[in-house]
């Protein structure tokens, strides 16, 4: 059963799909919160989840989250933070969207579709608290390309459950080792390209001190 299969079968008031196909509720006990849900044009389920404010640490007060495989019960997906403000812009060369919104970052949680469609504490645990660009970017997927991190992750990011009637964030270390061993070969071409890029940047430095070691000795000679 797919993620729309769910959505056809529930039974809440709702509005109708817009001419895009999206379907827009109105979260009002939760920030306010408003997510649309479209398929992208390779036919993909697309979540965009608006906050009612911006993130003042991120400039972002939109999450995009794509679903692009199941693997077992962890779900696939590309994540994305943008502003509505944003202006979309397209590459003139070729003719794709450039900017926030498409400037995705891969990764992988389990997700429950009917709590995220008929439970807004859910939805905004899940889109503003796990999926949060900074613990995103900056914690879990710098350490998926580490070759021995404290807590491996790979490109799994944890989940959202219940306890004690809370929903809080979860990482099951099993899934993380797991997650971390499946990405060792695309960690070491991280690797090797952060070793050339630091190769490259070494050799400008060098250059830049040459240059400037050789200007020093023009000047004594005027001098």
């Amino acid at each position: 059963m797919g993620f729309f299969d769910i959505f056809k079968k529930k039974e809440v008031k709702e509005e109708k799909p817009r001419e895009d196909g999206s379907i827009i509720n109105q979260k009002n006990n939760v920030n306010n919160n408003i997510f649309s849900i479209t398929k992208t044009d390779e036919g993909l389920t697309q979540i965009d989840y608006i906050t009612e404010k911006r993130n003042p640490n991120t400039n972002c007060d939109t999450t995009r989250l794509i679903i692009k495989k199941y693997e077992g019960d962890l779900v696939r997906c590309d994540v994305s933070w943008y502003s509505q403000d944003d202006a979309i812009r397209f590459d003139p060369a070729t003719g794709k969207e450039m900017g926030r919104r498409v400037n995705y970052a891969e990764i992988l949680t389990e997700i429950n579709f009917n709590l995220f469609m008929n439970d807004p504490n859910y939805a905004y645990s899940l889109m503003c608290r796990l999926l949060d660009k900074k613990r995103v970017l900056d914690d879990y997927l710098q350490r998926a390309y580490q070759e021995n991190p404290i807590n491996p992750c790979g490109k799994y990011i944890g989940e959202i459950i219940i306890k004690n009637n809370q929903y809080i964030k979860n990482f099951d270390p099993s899934r993380g080792i797991r997650a971390h061993a499946e990405m060792e070969q695309e960690r070491r071409k991280y690797i090797e390209i952060q070793k050339e890029r630091e190769k490259v940047q070494n050799n400008i430095n060098n250059l830049k001190a040459e240059i400037k070691h050789q200007e020093e000795k023009l000047d004594r000679l005027r001098d």
